[in-house]
């Protein structure tokens, strides 16, 4: 069975909704409390879901990730992805900081929920079942949190390696040069500002269903190559 290892980091933050999920996908998510009980390099995909300091363990996972292994940082998560250096492209370039004054790049009454679209052209881990445009709802109960580039150029580069994936949207397209989602070249790491919180993990239609729907087909084909 798929095995994934969940990072909650030294915040309380629910993670039941999101355990509930993989395990309803047949897949085996284990919550880390106590690292030194785990060998990680046998984990088939990697969740960080807040700060995470542990550099021996980090760079096993990056070691991993090199195999083509998913790994997924969400929100403060996403910064432990860059910060140690997961998406070479934007390290020391981009920064992930609460700013309270970025709420208002978004419409009334849509802090505890927003739409993304995916704009990535290749296929990679994370849009396997997601269609180019595509428009998806998720949990964005703190909209002030984003990603914040240092320079315009570096969103250019990413733009041109096809690395933004998602990116915040309405049906007029607000927000457009907002952006939700970055992966690496490779395309299985992701840094993500929403949280995954499934509204009904049973639709197939739900985001998090989308999203960890191609995260196990992906793991499959890499499995499949060994």
């Amino acid at each position: 069975m798929i095995k994934i290892a969940i990072f909650n980091g030294t915040q309380n933050i629910n993670t039941s909704e999101l355990i509930n999920s993989i395990e309803k996908l047949d897949m085996q998510p284990i919550l880390i409390v106590n690292s030194e009980e785990f060998d990680f390099a046998e984990f088939d995909a990697y969740f960080f879901l807040h700060d995470f300091e542990d550099k021996d363990i980090l760079k096993t996972i990056k070691f991993e990730s090199t195999k083509g292994k998913p790994v997924i940082g969400i929100k403060y998560g996403a910064k432990v992805l860059i910060d140690n250096n997961f998406i070479s492209e934007i390290k020391d370039k981009v920064v992930v900081e609460e700013r309270p004054e970025a709420n208002a790049l978004l419409p009334d009454e849509t802090h505890d929920s927003i739409n993304i679209v995916n704009i990535s052209i290749n296929r990679n881990s994370f849009n396997v079942c997601i269609d180019e445009e595509e428009m998806l709802v998720m949990h964005m109960p703190n909209a002030s949190t984003r990603f914040y580039f240092k320079e315009n150029k570096t969103k250019r580069l990413l733009k041109e390696n096809d690395q933004i994936i998602f990116m915040y949207c309405d049906e007029d397209g607000f927000a457009e040069e907002e952006i939700a989602g970055i992966i690496n070249k490779k395309g299985n790491v992701l840094a993500l500002m929403p949280l995954l919180k499934p509204i009904d993990i049973e639709d197939e239609t739900d985001t998090v269903r989308l999203l960890l729907d191609s995260i196990k087909i992906h793991i499959e084909e890499l499995n499949d190559k060994d």
